[in-house]
């Protein structure tokens, strides 16, 4: 099923990615949305627009680890259709987790402390990792492209290394609102991480087994 799966959406990337595209101008358009109802405040959508932001920040976990499953797996040398198809789209999947948690923040804090003009950076702690963790997904979102691989060379794997840092952000600004839930799935998908690093890190160490000896044929004697 999933071999089939992989068949169907290899011929069909470019036709997705449009989707993607899509999702992102709804994600844009939802925001004005958003900032409207809330600068109302007295708005017919205002209750769901605030559980839907609320809803973004706990689909952006979820999508977070489905991007960083892959790498993790690999390290493992685990090989399956559906870690096939999360490579081929996963700047997408990255930049959607970004507006994801964009609408989270603005939807639950920013917009807001837009509305009654309050300090927008007046975090409380557990906002302050919510924060760094947006400001990281920013600096991923927004060098997940072609001209910034080129332009910044080795330098655009060390800057996406912050994924790495994004796992314990999340699970402080959950933890320290006591939500067990997301606490224990991020972490334990961060400890996944960090065991799959040191498993990449030992196997890169092992010694190289001996190349099989080289055996020179015998040249037949001619008559």
């Amino acid at each position: 099923m999933f071999q089939k799966l992989l068949q169907f959406v290899a011929p069909n990337r470019s036709n997705i990615i449009h989707l993607f595209q899509l999702f992102y101008v709804g994600c844009v358009l939802f925001l004005g949305f958003a900032y409207w109802q809330i600068a109302a405040d007295d708005g017919a959508f205002l209750g769901p627009v605030i559980r839907f932001g609320l809803l973004c920040g706990e689909l952006a976990i979820y999508l977070f680890i489905v991007v960083t499953l892959p790498g993790i797996l690999g390290r493992f040398g685990v090989k399956h259709p559906l870690i096939t198809i999360g490579i081929m789209f996963r700047r997408h999947l990255g930049i959607s987790t970004f507006l994801l948690a964009l609408m989270h923040a603005s939807i639950v804090y920013f917009f807001p402390q837009l509305a009654i003009r309050g300090d927008l950076f007046s975090f409380s702690t557990f906002q302050l990792f919510g924060f760094l963790t947006l400001l990281s997904f920013t600096l991923l979102a927004s060098t997940s492209n072609d001209f910034s691989v080129k332009t910044l060379g080795k330098n655009w794997k060390r800057l996406h290394k912050l994924v790495y840092v994004i796992f314990w952000l999340i699970f402080l600004h959950v933890g320290l609102q006591r939500n067990t839930k997301y606490m224990v799935l991020i972490g334990a998908a961060g400890v996944l991480e960090v065991v799959s690093l040191l498993y990449d890190a030992w196997k890169r160490r092992q010694p190289l087994p001996p190349a099989p000896p080289v055996v020179t044929p015998i040249p037949k004697e001619t008559v």
